[in-house]
Protein backbone atom coordinates (compact mmCIF):
# COMPACT_ATOMS: atom_id res chain seq x y z
CA UNK A 1 0.00 0.00 0.00
CA UNK A 2 1.27 3.52 -0.77
CA UNK A 3 2.39 5.75 2.08
CA UNK A 4 -0.02 8.52 3.13
CA UNK A 5 0.72 12.19 2.59
CA UNK A 6 0.55 13.15 6.27
CA UNK A 7 0.43 11.19 9.54
CA UNK A 8 -0.78 12.44 12.94
CA UNK A 9 -0.20 10.55 16.20
CA UNK A 10 -2.82 11.65 18.74
CA UNK A 11 -2.86 11.21 22.51
CA UNK A 12 -6.13 12.15 24.24
CA UNK A 13 -6.18 11.05 27.85
CA UNK A 14 -5.80 7.27 27.72
CA UNK A 15 -6.75 7.16 24.05
CA UNK A 16 -4.01 6.78 21.42
CA UNK A 17 -4.68 6.68 17.71
CA UNK A 18 -3.06 7.40 14.37
CA UNK A 19 -4.67 9.40 11.56
CA UNK A 20 -3.34 9.12 7.98
CA UNK A 21 -4.31 11.78 5.42
CA UNK A 22 -3.99 11.82 1.64
CA UNK A 23 -3.99 14.94 -0.52
CA UNK A 24 -6.38 14.41 -3.43
CA UNK A 25 -7.55 17.10 -5.89
CA UNK A 26 -6.14 19.93 -3.78
CA UNK A 27 -7.74 18.83 -0.49
CA UNK A 28 -6.91 16.44 2.34
CA UNK A 29 -9.05 13.40 3.15
CA UNK A 30 -8.77 10.64 5.74
CA UNK A 31 -6.90 7.60 4.41
CA UNK A 32 -7.09 5.59 7.62
CA UNK A 33 -7.68 5.74 11.37
CA UNK A 34 -5.87 3.24 13.61
CA UNK A 35 -6.30 2.91 17.39
CA UNK A 36 -4.00 1.41 19.95
CA UNK A 37 -5.98 -1.63 21.11
CA UNK A 38 -4.77 -1.14 24.70
CA UNK A 39 -6.24 2.36 24.89
CA UNK A 40 -9.39 1.23 23.04
CA UNK A 41 -10.00 -1.47 25.66
CA UNK A 42 -9.58 1.01 28.53
CA UNK A 43 -12.70 2.91 27.42
CA UNK A 44 -11.50 6.32 28.50
CA UNK A 45 -9.55 7.75 31.39
CA UNK A 46 -7.97 5.16 33.65
CA UNK A 47 -7.71 5.72 37.36
CA UNK A 48 -3.93 5.44 37.49
CA UNK A 49 -3.25 9.14 37.77
CA UNK A 50 -2.32 9.73 34.12
CA UNK A 51 -4.81 12.58 33.89
CA UNK A 52 -2.94 14.38 36.67
CA UNK A 53 0.25 14.75 34.64
CA UNK A 54 3.02 16.62 36.43
CA UNK A 55 5.03 18.79 33.99
CA UNK A 56 7.92 18.90 36.43
CA UNK A 57 8.23 15.10 36.46
CA UNK A 58 10.01 12.85 34.00
CA UNK A 59 9.86 12.94 30.24
CA UNK A 60 6.62 12.21 28.40
CA UNK A 61 5.74 8.53 27.90
CA UNK A 62 6.26 7.43 24.28
CA UNK A 63 5.73 3.65 24.39
CA UNK A 64 2.27 4.04 22.83
CA UNK A 65 3.80 5.43 19.63
CA UNK A 66 5.74 2.34 18.51
CA UNK A 67 2.71 0.04 17.83
CA UNK A 68 0.97 2.75 15.83
CA UNK A 69 4.08 3.57 13.79
CA UNK A 70 4.71 -0.11 12.96
CA UNK A 71 1.20 -0.69 11.58
CA UNK A 72 0.66 -1.09 7.85
CA UNK A 73 0.62 0.92 5.70
CA UNK A 74 3.89 2.61 6.58
CA UNK A 75 3.27 6.11 8.00
CA UNK A 76 4.13 9.30 6.15
CA UNK A 77 7.71 10.54 6.04
CA UNK A 78 6.80 13.55 8.21
CA UNK A 79 5.01 12.93 11.50
CA UNK A 80 3.08 15.37 13.71
CA UNK A 81 2.31 14.45 17.34
CA UNK A 82 -0.76 15.98 19.05
CA UNK A 83 -0.93 15.27 22.78
CA UNK A 84 -3.15 16.71 25.50
CA UNK A 85 -0.18 16.36 27.88
CA UNK A 86 1.24 19.43 26.14
CA UNK A 87 0.28 22.74 27.74
CA UNK A 88 -2.20 24.83 25.74
CA UNK A 89 -3.38 28.28 26.85
CA UNK A 90 -5.68 30.92 25.38
CA UNK A 91 -4.25 34.09 26.93
CA UNK A 92 -5.79 37.56 26.82
CA UNK A 93 -3.27 40.27 27.70
CA UNK A 94 -3.36 44.08 27.46
CA UNK A 95 -1.84 45.48 24.28
CA UNK A 96 1.03 47.89 24.95
CA UNK A 97 2.88 49.79 22.17
CA UNK A 98 6.42 48.49 21.72
CA UNK A 99 5.86 45.58 24.14
CA UNK A 100 6.73 42.05 23.06
CA UNK A 101 3.35 40.29 23.19
CA UNK A 102 5.07 36.96 22.55
CA UNK A 103 7.00 37.18 25.83
CA UNK A 104 3.83 38.01 27.72
CA UNK A 105 2.03 35.04 26.17
CA UNK A 106 4.95 32.76 27.07
CA UNK A 107 4.73 33.91 30.68
CA UNK A 108 1.03 32.99 30.75
CA UNK A 109 1.88 29.49 29.55
CA UNK A 110 4.74 29.19 32.05
CA UNK A 111 2.34 30.03 34.88
CA UNK A 112 0.17 27.06 33.91
CA UNK A 113 2.90 24.52 33.07
CA UNK A 114 5.56 25.44 35.63
CA UNK A 115 8.19 25.24 32.86
CA UNK A 116 10.73 28.05 32.47
CA UNK A 117 11.63 29.54 29.12
CA UNK A 118 15.06 27.89 29.24
CA UNK A 119 13.64 24.36 29.44
CA UNK A 120 10.72 24.63 27.01
CA UNK A 121 9.77 25.73 23.51
CA UNK A 122 6.66 27.72 22.64
CA UNK A 123 4.50 28.33 19.57
CA UNK A 124 1.70 30.90 19.45
CA UNK A 125 -1.01 32.25 17.17
CA UNK A 126 -2.67 35.66 17.38
CA UNK A 127 -6.48 35.53 17.60
CA UNK A 128 -9.13 38.25 17.16
CA UNK A 129 -9.44 40.31 20.34
CA UNK A 130 -11.24 43.33 21.72
CA UNK A 131 -9.74 46.77 21.29
CA UNK A 132 -6.79 47.31 23.60
CA UNK A 133 -6.25 43.60 24.15
CA UNK A 134 -4.13 40.86 22.55
CA UNK A 135 -5.48 37.30 22.42
CA UNK A 136 -2.88 34.57 21.88
CA UNK A 137 -3.31 30.81 21.45
CA UNK A 138 -0.15 29.29 22.96
CA UNK A 139 1.29 25.77 22.99
CA UNK A 140 4.27 25.00 25.27
CA UNK A 141 6.24 21.74 25.49
CA UNK A 142 9.29 20.77 27.51
CA UNK A 143 12.50 20.29 25.54
CA UNK A 144 13.00 16.89 27.12
CA UNK A 145 9.58 15.82 25.80
CA UNK A 146 10.45 17.04 22.30
CA UNK A 147 13.65 14.98 22.45
CA UNK A 148 11.75 11.88 23.64
CA UNK A 149 9.11 12.18 20.92
CA UNK A 150 11.75 12.79 18.23
CA UNK A 151 13.71 9.71 19.34
CA UNK A 152 10.58 7.55 19.25
CA UNK A 153 9.73 8.64 15.69
CA UNK A 154 13.33 8.39 14.45
CA UNK A 155 13.26 4.71 15.43
CA UNK A 156 11.09 4.08 12.36
CA UNK A 157 13.20 4.21 9.19
CA UNK A 158 12.25 6.96 6.80
CA UNK A 159 10.15 8.92 9.35
CA UNK A 160 10.89 12.24 11.04
CA UNK A 161 9.03 14.27 13.66
CA UNK A 162 8.32 17.74 12.24
CA UNK A 163 6.00 19.31 14.83
CA UNK A 164 4.19 18.78 18.12
CA UNK A 165 1.13 20.45 19.59
CA UNK A 166 -2.12 20.08 21.53
CA UNK A 167 -5.06 18.32 19.80
CA UNK A 168 -7.53 20.93 21.03
CA UNK A 169 -8.79 23.44 18.49
CA UNK A 170 -10.17 21.25 15.65
CA UNK A 171 -13.56 22.83 14.86
CA UNK A 172 -15.91 20.12 13.55
CA UNK A 173 -18.40 22.58 12.02
CA UNK A 174 -17.65 26.30 11.85
CA UNK A 175 -21.37 27.10 11.67
CA UNK A 176 -21.94 25.56 15.13
CA UNK A 177 -20.52 26.48 18.57
CA UNK A 178 -18.26 23.81 20.07
CA UNK A 179 -16.96 22.97 23.54
CA UNK A 180 -13.91 20.71 23.98
CA UNK A 181 -12.84 18.97 27.19
CA UNK A 182 -9.27 17.70 27.43
CA UNK A 183 -6.94 16.87 30.31
CA UNK A 184 -6.95 20.04 32.48
CA UNK A 185 -7.96 22.16 29.47
CA UNK A 186 -11.36 23.28 28.15
CA UNK A 187 -11.76 25.18 24.89
CA UNK A 188 -14.83 26.96 23.46
CA UNK A 189 -15.27 27.87 19.76
CA UNK A 190 -17.76 30.52 18.72
CA UNK A 191 -19.80 29.79 15.61
CA UNK A 192 -18.39 31.37 12.46
CA UNK A 193 -15.41 31.21 10.12
CA UNK A 194 -13.21 33.37 12.36
CA UNK A 195 -11.15 31.56 15.00
CA UNK A 196 -12.64 32.99 18.20
CA UNK A 197 -11.65 30.96 21.27
CA UNK A 198 -12.00 31.08 25.03
CA UNK A 199 -9.98 28.70 27.19
CA UNK A 200 -9.77 27.51 30.78
CA UNK A 201 -6.97 25.53 32.44
CA UNK A 202 -6.73 23.33 35.51
CA UNK A 203 -8.70 20.51 37.14
CA UNK A 204 -11.78 22.77 37.48
CA UNK A 205 -11.64 24.05 33.89
CA UNK A 206 -15.02 22.53 32.92
CA UNK A 207 -16.67 24.03 36.02
CA UNK A 208 -15.24 27.46 35.17
CA UNK A 209 -16.54 27.12 31.59
CA UNK A 210 -20.00 26.28 32.93
CA UNK A 211 -19.91 29.45 35.06
CA UNK A 212 -18.98 31.63 32.06
CA UNK A 213 -22.15 33.45 31.06
CA UNK A 214 -21.28 34.05 27.41
CA UNK A 215 -20.29 30.42 26.88
CA UNK A 216 -23.32 28.82 28.51
CA UNK A 217 -25.66 31.26 26.71
CA UNK A 218 -24.16 30.41 23.31
CA UNK A 219 -24.46 26.66 23.92
CA UNK A 220 -28.03 26.81 25.24
CA UNK A 221 -29.08 29.07 22.38
CA UNK A 222 -27.59 26.65 19.84
CA UNK A 223 -29.37 23.68 21.43
CA UNK A 224 -29.05 20.60 19.24
CA UNK A 225 -26.58 22.42 16.97
CA UNK A 226 -23.95 22.72 19.74
CA UNK A 227 -21.09 20.20 19.70
CA UNK A 228 -19.14 18.76 22.65
CA UNK A 229 -15.79 17.00 22.06
CA UNK A 230 -14.34 14.94 24.91
CA UNK A 231 -11.63 12.34 25.39
CA UNK A 232 -13.82 10.74 28.10
CA UNK A 233 -17.53 10.59 28.83
CA UNK A 234 -18.51 13.37 31.23
CA UNK A 235 -22.06 13.35 32.70
CA UNK A 236 -21.75 17.00 33.79
CA UNK A 237 -21.96 18.10 30.15
CA UNK A 238 -25.75 17.73 30.38
CA UNK A 239 -25.78 20.94 32.42
CA UNK A 240 -24.83 22.86 29.27
CA UNK A 241 -28.05 21.94 27.45
CA UNK A 242 -28.96 19.51 24.67
CA UNK A 243 -25.82 19.14 22.54
CA UNK A 244 -24.16 16.61 20.23
CA UNK A 245 -21.28 14.71 21.85
CA UNK A 246 -18.16 13.52 20.00
CA UNK A 247 -16.66 10.90 22.31
CA UNK A 248 -13.05 10.08 21.43
CA UNK A 249 -13.26 6.82 23.37
CA UNK A 250 -15.58 5.60 20.61
CA UNK A 251 -14.25 4.73 17.14
CA UNK A 252 -17.06 6.66 15.42
CA UNK A 253 -16.16 9.75 17.45
CA UNK A 254 -12.50 9.37 16.47
CA UNK A 255 -13.45 9.11 12.78
CA UNK A 256 -15.64 12.22 12.96
CA UNK A 257 -12.83 14.14 14.67
CA UNK A 258 -10.31 12.87 12.06
CA UNK A 259 -12.47 14.15 9.18
CA UNK A 260 -12.51 17.59 10.79
CA UNK A 261 -8.73 17.38 11.17
CA UNK A 262 -8.40 16.72 7.42
CA UNK A 263 -10.62 19.72 6.61
CA UNK A 264 -8.50 21.92 8.90
CA UNK A 265 -5.29 21.24 6.95
CA UNK A 266 -4.26 23.98 4.54
CA UNK A 267 -4.39 22.55 0.98
CA UNK A 268 -1.15 24.36 0.05
CA UNK A 269 1.09 24.03 3.12
CA UNK A 270 -0.48 21.06 4.88
CA UNK A 271 -0.37 22.95 8.21
CA UNK A 272 -3.37 22.90 10.54
CA UNK A 273 -4.86 26.34 9.98
CA UNK A 274 -4.57 28.59 13.02
CA UNK A 275 -3.27 25.92 15.43
CA UNK A 276 0.07 26.71 17.16
CA UNK A 277 2.49 23.85 16.47
CA UNK A 278 6.06 23.72 17.81
CA UNK A 279 8.43 23.01 14.91
CA UNK A 280 10.94 20.25 15.64
CA UNK A 281 14.40 20.65 14.04
CA UNK A 282 16.15 17.71 12.43
CA UNK A 283 18.30 15.69 14.83
CA UNK A 284 22.08 16.09 14.46
CA UNK A 285 23.62 13.48 12.13
CA UNK A 286 25.31 10.42 13.59
CA UNK A 287 29.06 9.73 13.31
CA UNK A 288 28.44 7.18 10.55
CA UNK A 289 26.40 9.66 8.53
CA UNK A 290 29.08 12.31 8.96
CA UNK A 291 31.76 9.87 7.77
CA UNK A 292 29.75 8.93 4.67
CA UNK A 293 28.98 12.55 3.84
CA UNK A 294 32.63 13.53 4.32
CA UNK A 295 33.70 10.78 1.93
CA UNK A 296 31.18 11.88 -0.68
CA UNK A 297 32.29 15.50 -0.36
CA UNK A 298 35.94 14.48 -0.77
CA UNK A 299 35.13 12.46 -3.90
CA UNK A 300 33.15 15.35 -5.34
CA UNK A 301 36.01 17.75 -4.61
CA UNK A 302 38.51 15.46 -6.36
CA UNK A 303 36.23 15.15 -9.39
CA UNK A 304 35.75 18.92 -9.49
CA UNK A 305 39.47 19.63 -9.31
CA UNK A 306 40.18 17.06 -12.05
CA UNK A 307 37.58 18.61 -14.32
CA UNK A 308 38.91 22.08 -13.60
CA UNK A 309 42.44 21.00 -14.52
CA UNK A 310 41.21 19.40 -17.74
CA UNK A 311 39.31 22.53 -18.77
CA UNK A 312 42.30 24.73 -17.99
CA UNK A 313 44.49 22.59 -20.24
CA UNK A 314 42.02 22.90 -23.11
CA UNK A 315 41.77 26.67 -22.75
CA UNK A 316 45.48 27.30 -22.36
CA UNK A 317 46.23 27.48 -26.08
CA UNK A 318 43.28 29.76 -26.75
CA UNK A 319 44.25 32.10 -23.92
CA UNK A 320 47.82 32.35 -25.20
CA UNK A 321 46.53 33.36 -28.64
CA UNK A 322 44.24 35.97 -27.09
CA UNK A 323 47.12 37.43 -25.07
CA UNK A 324 49.22 37.82 -28.21
CA UNK A 325 46.37 39.69 -29.89
CA UNK A 326 45.78 41.99 -26.95
CA UNK A 327 49.44 42.93 -26.76
CA UNK A 328 49.38 44.55 -30.18
CA UNK A 329 50.43 48.17 -29.35
CA UNK A 330 48.40 49.81 -32.08
CA UNK A 331 45.21 48.09 -31.01
CA UNK A 332 45.82 48.97 -27.40
CA UNK A 333 46.29 52.65 -28.22
CA UNK A 334 43.18 52.75 -30.39
CA UNK A 335 41.15 51.04 -27.72
CA UNK A 336 42.41 53.48 -25.07
CA UNK A 337 41.47 56.47 -27.22
CA UNK A 338 37.95 55.15 -27.71
CA UNK A 339 37.63 54.61 -24.00
CA UNK A 340 38.73 58.18 -23.31
CA UNK A 341 36.01 59.44 -25.63
CA UNK A 342 33.40 57.31 -23.85
CA UNK A 343 34.51 58.59 -20.46
CA UNK A 344 34.31 62.18 -21.66
CA UNK A 345 30.75 61.58 -22.88
CA UNK A 346 29.79 60.01 -19.55
CA UNK A 347 31.36 62.92 -17.65
CA UNK A 348 29.36 65.40 -19.72
CA UNK A 349 26.12 63.50 -18.99
CA UNK A 350 26.87 63.52 -15.27
CA UNK A 351 27.57 67.25 -15.33
CA UNK A 352 24.30 67.88 -17.17
CA UNK A 353 22.40 65.73 -14.67
CA UNK A 354 24.03 67.59 -11.76
CA UNK A 355 22.79 70.86 -13.18
CA UNK A 356 19.21 69.56 -13.16
CA UNK A 357 19.40 68.35 -9.53
CA UNK A 358 17.36 71.28 -8.23
CA UNK A 359 14.36 70.26 -10.40
CA UNK A 360 14.21 66.71 -9.00
CA UNK A 361 11.64 65.70 -6.40
CA UNK A 362 14.14 63.31 -4.77
CA UNK A 363 16.42 64.85 -2.14
CA UNK A 364 19.45 62.58 -2.48
CA UNK A 365 21.14 64.04 0.60
CA UNK A 366 18.19 63.37 2.92
CA UNK A 367 17.75 59.92 1.36
CA UNK A 368 21.41 59.14 2.10
CA UNK A 369 21.11 60.47 5.66
CA UNK A 370 18.06 58.25 6.34
CA UNK A 371 19.88 55.17 5.05
CA UNK A 372 22.82 56.06 7.26
CA UNK A 373 20.53 56.46 10.26
CA UNK A 374 19.08 52.99 9.61
CA UNK A 375 22.54 51.42 9.36
CA UNK A 376 23.72 53.25 12.52
CA UNK A 377 20.69 51.98 14.44
CA UNK A 378 21.31 48.39 13.39
CA UNK A 379 25.01 48.73 14.24
CA UNK A 380 24.04 49.48 17.82
CA UNK A 381 23.37 45.73 18.11
CA UNK A 382 27.14 45.21 18.40
CA UNK A 383 26.82 46.42 22.01
CA UNK A 384 24.44 43.56 22.93
CA UNK A 385 26.44 40.47 23.96
CA UNK A 386 25.56 37.01 22.69
CA UNK A 387 23.69 38.09 19.53
CA UNK A 388 24.71 38.64 15.91
CA UNK A 389 22.85 40.22 12.97
CA UNK A 390 23.13 37.99 9.90
CA UNK A 391 20.86 39.81 7.45
CA UNK A 392 18.56 42.79 7.07
CA UNK A 393 16.25 43.21 4.09
CA UNK A 394 13.15 45.17 3.06
CA UNK A 395 9.71 43.54 3.29
CA UNK A 396 7.12 45.87 1.73
CA UNK A 397 6.94 48.82 4.19
CA UNK A 398 9.05 47.14 6.85
CA UNK A 399 12.71 46.22 7.30
CA UNK A 400 13.38 42.68 8.56
CA UNK A 401 16.46 41.84 10.65
CA UNK A 402 17.42 38.19 11.17
CA UNK A 403 20.28 36.60 13.06
CA UNK A 404 21.32 34.21 15.81
CA UNK A 405 21.83 34.43 19.57
CA UNK A 406 23.53 32.31 22.21
CA UNK A 407 21.14 33.28 25.03
CA UNK A 408 17.36 33.36 25.27
CA UNK A 409 17.02 37.03 26.24
CA UNK A 410 19.62 38.44 23.83
CA UNK A 411 17.19 38.92 20.84
CA UNK A 412 14.74 40.86 23.01
CA UNK A 413 17.59 43.05 24.31
CA UNK A 414 18.74 43.70 20.73
CA UNK A 415 15.21 44.66 19.64
CA UNK A 416 14.86 47.05 22.56
CA UNK A 417 18.29 48.64 21.89
CA UNK A 418 17.55 49.14 18.17
CA UNK A 419 14.09 50.51 19.01
CA UNK A 420 15.66 53.13 21.31
CA UNK A 421 18.30 54.04 18.71
CA UNK A 422 15.87 54.43 15.79
CA UNK A 423 12.84 55.94 17.55
CA UNK A 424 13.98 59.47 16.76
CA UNK A 425 14.27 58.59 13.05
CA UNK A 426 10.77 57.23 12.66
CA UNK A 427 11.20 53.45 13.14
CA UNK A 428 9.89 51.14 15.84
CA UNK A 429 11.50 47.74 16.38
CA UNK A 430 9.77 44.63 17.73
CA UNK A 431 10.87 41.01 18.15
CA UNK A 432 8.44 38.86 16.07
CA UNK A 433 10.08 35.44 16.12
CA UNK A 434 12.51 33.54 18.37
CA UNK A 435 13.20 29.85 17.66
CA UNK A 436 15.28 27.43 19.74
CA UNK A 437 17.60 25.17 17.70
CA UNK A 438 17.88 22.59 20.53
CA UNK A 439 21.56 21.97 19.92
CA UNK A 440 22.72 22.91 23.44
CA UNK A 441 21.51 21.87 26.91
CA UNK A 442 19.71 25.21 27.38
CA UNK A 443 17.91 24.86 24.03
CA UNK A 444 20.18 27.27 22.16
CA UNK A 445 21.29 28.67 19.98
CA UNK A 446 18.24 30.76 18.98
CA UNK A 447 17.37 32.28 15.64
CA UNK A 448 15.28 35.43 15.69
CA UNK A 449 13.48 37.97 13.52
CA UNK A 450 13.09 41.68 14.32
CA UNK A 451 10.83 43.90 12.24
CA UNK A 452 11.39 47.64 11.87
CA UNK A 453 8.11 49.44 11.24
CA UNK A 454 8.45 52.88 9.60
CA UNK A 455 6.69 55.68 11.42
CA UNK A 456 6.42 59.43 10.86
CA UNK A 457 9.28 60.80 8.63
CA UNK A 458 11.90 62.91 10.40
CA UNK A 459 13.20 66.22 9.03
CA UNK A 460 16.84 66.14 7.99
CA UNK A 461 19.12 69.16 7.54
CA UNK A 462 20.66 69.26 4.08
CA UNK A 463 24.26 70.03 3.26
CA UNK A 464 23.48 73.79 3.21
CA UNK A 465 21.48 73.85 6.48
CA UNK A 466 18.00 73.84 4.89
CA UNK A 467 15.29 71.60 6.37
CA UNK A 468 14.29 68.70 4.19
CA UNK A 469 11.36 66.40 5.12
CA UNK A 470 8.99 64.03 3.44
CA UNK A 471 11.72 62.31 1.45
CA UNK A 472 10.70 58.96 0.03
CA UNK A 473 12.69 56.07 -1.32
CA UNK A 474 11.12 56.40 -4.78
CA UNK A 475 11.36 59.03 -7.50
CA UNK A 476 8.70 61.72 -7.68
CA UNK A 477 5.97 62.62 -5.18
CA UNK A 478 4.83 59.70 -2.99
CA UNK A 479 1.13 59.32 -2.21
CA UNK A 480 1.56 56.39 0.17
CA UNK A 481 0.69 57.17 3.81
CA UNK A 482 0.80 55.37 7.10
CA UNK A 483 -2.12 55.00 9.47
CA UNK A 484 -1.64 58.55 10.87
CA UNK A 485 -1.79 60.17 7.44
CA UNK A 486 1.95 60.93 7.25
CA UNK A 487 4.23 60.06 4.38
CA UNK A 488 6.00 56.73 5.08
CA UNK A 489 9.74 56.45 4.46
CA UNK A 490 11.13 52.94 4.04
CA UNK A 491 14.32 51.28 2.82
Amino acid sequence: MPRPTKTFLVEAGNQHFRVDLNRIAGAYSVAGVYRDETSAASGGFASDGLDAFDPMGGAMETEWMAPLLKRRPKPAAEITVLSDRITAVVAEIPASPGEDWLSSAEMEAQTISGLSSSESVVSSTLLPAESGMVCAWVAQVAMRDVASLRTAVTGVKGCRLISVGHPGGIHLDTARPQLESWTDFVLFHSAGERIELRGWNGPDALIEAREDGATISALIEAGDDAVFVSSASDPSIKEFGVIQTIDLTDLDGVKAWSKALARSCDPLTGQIMGMPLVAVPKPPPSSAELAVKSGLIAMAAIALLGGHYFLNSLNKAKLEADVATLEDPAKRVASARERIKELNRELKELNDAEGEFGESDVNVYAHRRRIGALLDGIAVGAEVPGVVVLEFRPDELETVITGAATSFNAPQALARRIDEALAANGWRAALTRRTAKLLQPDGGPWSYEIRLNPGRPVSVDGPFGESEAGVTAGVGNSDRSNDDGDTAITF
